[in-house]
């Protein structure tokens, strides 16, 4: 069986999309593309400044101004020229909410929904401290309302659910490609 051209990972942040997304595209040959990589360096080209992590550039442009780059991205991401060698493109977290970005992407590709365990996820992502979408009062109940509507949109959108929630990188990679494979 063929595979596919292009193989987008997407699931919640820290769900692992950029870390399998680099070893299933070794372990098929394949260039790997990250969304948040594109996103660093549009910002970095677009400001004149040093390059920024995906966190400061969403504190620096607030929501609105992250999705119109985060668009961007995905168009460049999305250009006929990069669709001609087959790739891995691990998505950003919360591209499945950006709906000009997923209309950019739709029908280049197949879409993996990588599901992770809900509270392993929020143990990650607050790993570092609280990220701006997560301030308030109570991190933890808007992280698992975030959670709930982002894997409806996620198990919407996907054309395989992955199930990697008790699975090791080395595990992970090869269900996604006996998933692939069919």
């Amino acid at each position: 069986m063929s595979l596919p051209s292009r193989i987008y990972l997407m699931g919640v942040k820290h769900s692992g999309k950029s870390t399998l997304g680099e070893l299933l595209a070794e372990r098929l040959d394949r260039a790997f593309l990250d969304l948040d990589t594109t996103i660093m360096d549009l910002y970095a080209r677009d400001s004149f400044g040093p390059p920024a992590s995906v966190r400061e550039i969403y504190e620096q442009l607030g929501p609105a101004g992250f999705q119109e780059l985060e668009a961007e991205a995905a168009a460049v991401i999305a250009h006929p020229a990069t669709l001609r060698t087959p790739d891995v493109v691990a998505l950003g977290g919360g591209t499945i909410d950006n709906k000009p970005a997923m209309q950019r992407l739709a029908d280049t590709g197949i879409f993996l929904y990588l599901l992770q365990n809900e509270e392993v996820l929020f143990r990650r992502i607050v790993r570092r401290g609280i990220p701006p979408f997560l301030q308030g009062d109570d991190p933890r109940a808007a992280f698992a309302e975030l959670f709930r509507r982002r894997d409806a949109a996620y198990r919407a959108r996907a054309d395989q659910i992955v199930d990697i929630q008790t699975l090791d990188p080395t595990a992970s990679v090869e269900l996604l490609v006996q998933t692939i494979q069919g």
